[in-house]
């Protein structure tokens, strides 16, 4: 399977210091049938591997303030990245993940963000993204 989202729009107000779902509206490609409902289900008879990479761009980050990704894996937080703010000025900040998940059939994955500005901000669609895909090779 592989698959390449990216959200159908700006998704706006995610509160300050509460893990929000990333909401990807729009399918580039999905081979299996396997995104749906904002997350990606392992199909039968396709347990393994899988690269992932996120990319997530987030308006008016403030000076040494984070933004994270978080990636869940059957509704339980797995990994996650972030990158501090370092000026004086409100940004638009990208961060993105790559990580390896080892999958069987069922399991599932789901992108959250979480920011440290204070009021709510916006993630902008048009940096944003999330690809995965199978590795070949390991067959567990």
């Amino acid at each position: 399977p592989i698959w390449i989202v990216k959200p159908a729009s700006d998704q706006g107000s995610i509160a300050q210091d509460t893990a929000t779902k990333v909401s990807w509206g729009t399918e580039v490609l999905d081979t299996d049938s396997a995104f749906a409902s904002d997350k990606f289900t392992v199909p039968a008879g396709k347990a393994g591997a899988y690269a992932i990479q996120v990319q997530v761009c987030m308006d008016d980050i403030e000076n040494q303030k984070e933004l994270t990704i978080k990636v869940y894996k059957n509704g339980s937080e797995e990994l996650q990245t972030y990158h501090y703010a370092s000026t004086d000025n409100q940004i638009n900040m990208i961060v993105e993940h790559s990580s390896v998940h080892v999958l069987a059939a069922s399991d599932y994955l789901e992108i959250y963000v979480i920011h440290g500005t204070s009021g709510s901000q916006t993630l902008l669609a048009a940096r944003s993204r999330w690809s995965g895909y199978r590795l070949a090779g390991y067959n567990p």
